[in-house]
């Protein structure tokens, strides 16, 4: 695994234990995070402050949420693309899960971008019939 790919990694790790304050420090201060909008708390965070508010989105739309990674690796220099599985149990609406793709940009070790690609199946948090 690379540098990079290292970087990604522990950002994963860090959000398994719910370390928010360590992923905020693996991000460069002006980082853009482009939230797929198919999720209810997606759309674009920019800058930390942003990012929290991406993660207080996720707290306030699941009970709790298992990111498991398929495959990662780095596709060029400065960029790490990851496929994972996101599953967990969806605030007043029971079990839930989609698959996504994230590209990550890194540069001096520090997160700046991410784009996030998502997969449903059937919209989050509707009844399943």
């Amino acid at each position: 695994m690379g540098d990079n790919a290292a970087v990604v990694q522990a950002l994963y790790e860090a959000f398994r234990r719910g370390d928010i304050d360590a992923i905020l420090g693996m991000v460069d201060p002006e980082v853009e995070w482009l939230a797929s909008r198919s999720l209810p708390y997606g759309g674009p965070y920019e800058r930390r402050e942003g990012l929290l508010a991406f993660f207080q989105g996720i707290a306030r739309a699941w009970r709790a949420l298992t990111i498991e990674v398929e495959a990662m690796g780095e596709i060029s220099p400065g960029l790490v693309a990851s496929v994972f599985r996101a599953s967990g149990s969806l605030r007043g609406h029971g079990e839930a899960s989609f698959d996504a793709v994230q590209v990550f940009t890194i540069e001096g070790g520090l997160i700046t971008r991410v784009r996030e690609y998502v997969d449903l199946d059937e919209p989050l948090g509707e009844p399943k019939a």
